[in-house]
């Protein structure tokens, strides 16, 4: 398989400028649907793409993906995904991607969930968890996207006790080893430390457990200026 490296900065889909992050939401208009939201990620060329768009691109990219090269590893199906598209390095992108990918898993291992809950699972995670959430909410959309995939697993709704109790522990779980890593965003990070940790709590909390022993070697490092060196866990 051909490797697509990521791009070194998110880039307008509209003409491939630069986007940066504002310190404060502002209010566009939506330059596919043109509706107004607040946002605080912003084309330098002043272009925006609210959410429920985004979520609508992204699902058309993962439904192809769905049914590509994976594994019955979480982690080693999460870079196959990544790397047989042009992924930008950071960015919403990866949220419905890590719920793919752990649910592709599960599926192949178990037989459950079923597809329909797969895709509605995916499509929760593509136009819901919005970029940014790391360091605006203090969670990180790619713990909350597992999440998302967890409870498609254990059935989870609002009126639910013990299933709904169970995917708050294994989220809280996920965001606490996220946050072992006193660093700036890097979402392939989180997103692979985010799955190794379901994971290792499978066994435990899922019906069925998912293990992973793929060796991740991280291809990024020298084009993302934020990256934090040995210090990452996923180092060369």
């Amino acid at each position: 398989m051909a490797d697509a490296t990521p791009s070194a900065v998110a880039l307008c889909n509209f003409c491939g400028a630069p986007l940066k992050l504002v310190a404060n939401a502002i209010s566009a208009r939506c330059m596919m649907c043109g509706a107004r939201g607040r946002t605080r990620t912003w084309c330098t060329a002043g272009h925006f793409v609210c959410e429920e768009c985004r979520g609508e691109e992204l699902m058309g990219l993962v439904e192809g993906l769905l049914t590509g090269p994976r594994s019955t590893d979480p982690v080693e199906t999460f870079v196959r995904m990544r790397q047989s598209h042009a992924f930008p390095m950071h960015g919403p992108e990866h949220h419905p991607l890590v719920t793919a990918a752990f649910l592709l898993a599960y599926h192949d291992l178990h037989g459950e969930p079923s597809w329909p809950d797969i895709l509605d699972a995916v499509q929760t995670a593509a136009t819901q968890l919005p970029g940014g959430s790391c360091g605006f909410w203090g969670a990180c959309s790619a713990a909350l996207g597992v999440g998302i995939a967890c409870c498609a697993i254990l059935g989870s709704s609002p009126t639910d006790g013990e299933p709904r109790a169970i995917a708050h522990r294994i989220v809280a779980h996920l965001l606490g080893r996220l946050g072992e890593v006193a660093a700036p965003r890097c979402c392939r990070r989180e997103c692979l430390l985010a799955l190794q940790a379901a994971c290792e709590l499978s066994a435990e909390m899922l019906p069925h457990p998912v293990t992973t022993g793929y060796q991740v070697v991280c291809e990024q490092a020298l084009d993302n200026p934020e990256c934090i060196g040995q210090a990452c866990p996923f180092a060369g």
